[in-house]
């Protein structure tokens, strides 16, 4: 009785099977490039461009403004979707100017 219910249920549970992260076979690259723009205090910057490999779980993007690293808050909002990376900067003001430079890192390098 008991027995027989304990071996159909374990029967029916099996354990899952673990899935490999799809692995890409290259560094990252930009497709796109950023470009020099001149933007007026309060308004709105917009930074795109493309990184491939597309679906590499191991890729981190890391957005820099003269060396330092761009943190997000209120104003500041960092995209990364499908190999497309933006920064967006809302009612930019005098600490925003500088070089904006964009790094791209995974398991097989940088760019």
């Amino acid at each position: 009785g008991l027995q027989r219910i304990q071996q159909l249920e374990q029967s029916r549970i099996k354990p899952l099977e673990e899935v490999p992260d799809r692995e890409c076979d290259f560094a990252p690259r930009f497709t796109e490039e950023l470009h020099d723009r001149e933007i007026s205090e309060h308004e709105d910057i917009h930074l795109a461009l493309k990184v491939e490999p597309v679906n590499d779980p191991t890729m981190e993007i890391e957005w820099f403004l003269n060396g330092h690293p761009v943190i997000t808050g209120s104003r500041i909002n960092k995209q990364y979707h499908f190999g497309f990376i933006s920064l967006n900067i809302l009612k930019a003001i005098s600490e925003d100017s500088g070089t904006y430079v964009v790094r791209a890192k995974n398991a097989l390098g940088e760019a």
